[in-house]
């Protein structure tokens, strides 16, 4: 079943009359507007998302002039209504935005929709903090499918005479004929740059992290019956992805006695969203963000152990081998846009043991994980050596 607000796969969608209806139709309304001759071939993929309704993102495949070239439609159904609408139907090329995923506005310099958000976000700023700033020119401009599309603009205007530079954060529903703006600020050297983390300034002044890192000890608390008491927040670092990852190093208090931990806190604004993803103590061990360090205790970890089994089973469906899973035998990670696993583990092929090296990329926040690289380690027997001045 589908998550009201949350974009989800459609089962079996290559045998669904209802997802190649309303294909057939996205391929109809798209040449009545537009006065093509579009010939509708087959469906390749297909989402959904419970709104208003429901929003169907259906991948296609359709014949122009002969040439099959393939589409993206988006469809909005009431069903109780009786009510469908082509919201969008564009081709899919390297530009298209990914849902949920962070891409750049294809021609945004030229693009009425993104000039008139700009404007809209500069208007909506003036109101809110009375000022007199006056729209310049749209810099750049990125999209995200979320919950409707989130743009991200920057843009040029001018304060008391003087041109800065600002970005904007606009959410848009078009479904509900929505738009807010969510935020809006100076670009300076401390702005957040897009799926890159970050460190929050002045994180000791900020109500926003001293707020989270008390949400994330009293939400440790109820989940593992714990009394830890705030202490003081340490460091902070955000990411921007679908919402923003606060990671925060904060200080709190266990039976008297002074502990460091980092808590993961994931934050969607416009859904008045906040969720502990992650909280641990400091130590040695702990990743640091961006760097790849060592997992403790990989051999007891049902999360590594879980992860090298999908590892090997992907691998065997992209090669239609039989790979058997054995063990694993490291584990490494890397804190990115999620999380990065380096696995090293053994297999069995044919009767013989193979050792491979593993690299899957986890977004616990999607329920997302990837295989992105499988490989075989050559190694050697111990009595075998290089010739002198050879490496491996």
């Amino acid at each position: 079943m589908s998550l009201v607000g949350g974009i989800t796969e459609v089962k079996d969608f290559a045998n669904s009359i209802v997802i190649d209806d309303l294909a057939r139709f996205a391929v109809d309304e798209y040449n009545k507007k537009q006065n093509t001759l579009l010939e509708f071939r087959k469906v390749l993929n297909a989402k959904e998302q419970i709104v208003a309704g429901t929003l169907y993102y259906i991948t296609l495949d359709a014949a122009n002039g002969g040439i099959i070239k393939t589409y993206e439609a988006k469809v909005w159904v009431k069903e109780w209504e009786n009510f469908k609408e082509l919201q969008e139907f564009k081709p899919v090329d390297a530009a298209t935005p990914v849902i949920g995923g962070i891409t750049e506005v294809k021609d945004f310099a030229n693009s009425l929709v993104i000039d008139d958000l700009a404007r809209f976000a500069v208007n909506e700023y003036s109101k809110k903090q009375n000022t007199l700033l006056e729209f310049g020119r749209v810099l750049n401009a990125k999209e995200q499918i979320v919950a409707g599309t989130l743009y991200y603009i920057t843009l040029e205007a001018t304060d008391g005479g003087v041109k800065k530079t600002y970005e904007a954060k606009v959410w848009v529903k078009e479904w509900e004929n929505f738009k807010e703006l969510l935020e809006f600020k100076p670009v300076d050297a401390a702005t957040p740059v897009i799926g890159g983390i970050t460190e929050v300034k002045d994180f000791a002044n900020s109500l926003e992290i001293d707020d989270l890192a008390r949400f994330a000890v009293d939400e440790h608390n109820k989940k593992q019956n714990t009394l830890l008491e705030f202490g003081k927040v340490l460091n902070a670092k955000e990411q921007i992805v679908a919402g923003k990852l606060c990671y925060i190093t904060l200080e709190a208090t266990d039976g008297g006695v002074k502990k460091t931990y980092e808590a993961k806190v994931w934050v969607k604004p416009w859904e008045n969203f906040k969720e502990l993803q992650e909280f641990k103590p400091v130590d040695a061990t702990t990743p640091v963000i961006g760097g790849i360090t060592e997992v403790k205790d990989f051999a007891n970890s049902l999360v590594i152990d879980d992860l090298a089994r999908f590892a090997v089973d992907e691998q065997n469906k992209k090669q239609n081998t039989l790979l058997e899973f054995g063990k694993v035998l490291d584990a490494k990670e890397q804190v990115v846009a999620g999380t990065l696993y380096y696995i090293t583990l053994e297999a069995t092929y044919g009767g013989v043991k193979k050792t491979c090296e593993a690299k899957v990329w986890v977004k616990p926040w999607e329920n997302f994980k990837e295989l992105l690289e499988f490989k075989q380690l050559l190694v050697l027997p111990p009595q075998h050596k290089l010739p002198s001045g050879q490496e491996s």
